[in-house]
């Protein structure tokens, strides 16, 4: 695993866009619960979406200081497609969300542009498994205050948002590992 560049100034990059984000999310959260109500299946949306776009914040500088296990054995690449992420990738491919992905990431299928992709799976699995963990939180949270249909929409929506995303990532990052043992 290649370690990121340290800026000049000696600080991490988006250091403080993390916590000003995550701040901002919260706020948002709270506002939400509060006006909508954890048990309605529209918090959940509204969540979810929040989680997704506060992931976009995140996602670089996440990968850049978040201690990550980016390696993925062939046991793990084989129980993420027996639990259907291949069936996932296709689905987004027939809507053309992984074109637009790739041409975001810079990746254009060329052996040239691997770093590109390569780069991007870490962002993209570290922002989607920040996620995962903090709907999975938001959903105890909103189960130890009685709202048990709330606990359970966010987790369901969680599920094609979050976490299956973050499966195809790591999903891609094994085939990565394959073609270009040096990206690992």
């Amino acid at each position: 695993m290649n370690a990121p560049a340290k800026p000049e100034n000696g600080s991490r990059p988006g250091s403080l866009g993390i916590p000003i984000s995550t701040l901002a999310l919260g706020l948002f959260m709270a506002a939400a619960w509060s006006s909508i109500g954890a048990s309605h299946p529209a918090f959940a949306m509204v969540a979810n979406i929040g989680l997704l776009l506060w992931g976009l914040f995140v996602g670089k500088p996440l990968a850049a200081v978040a201690p990550a296990r980016f390696t993925v054995s062939a046991h793990e690449d084989r129980t993420y497609r027996t639990l259907g992420v291949t069936a996932f990738n296709a689905l987004l491919r027939a809507i053309s969300w992984n074109r637009a992905v790739a041409q975001m990431r810079g990746f254009d299928g060329t052996r040239s542009s691997l770093a590109a992709l390569d780069a991007g799976t870490r962002e993209s699995e570290t922002a989607h498994g920040f996620a995962t963990v903090l709907a999975l939180v938001l959903a105890l949270a909103a189960l130890a205050t009685g709202h048990a249909w709330g606990a359970l929409w966010i987790a369901l929506l969680m599920i094609p948002l979050h976490l299956y995303p973050w499966m195809l990532q790591r999903h891609v990052r094994y085939r990565l590992q394959l073609l270009s043992p040096g990206l690992a």
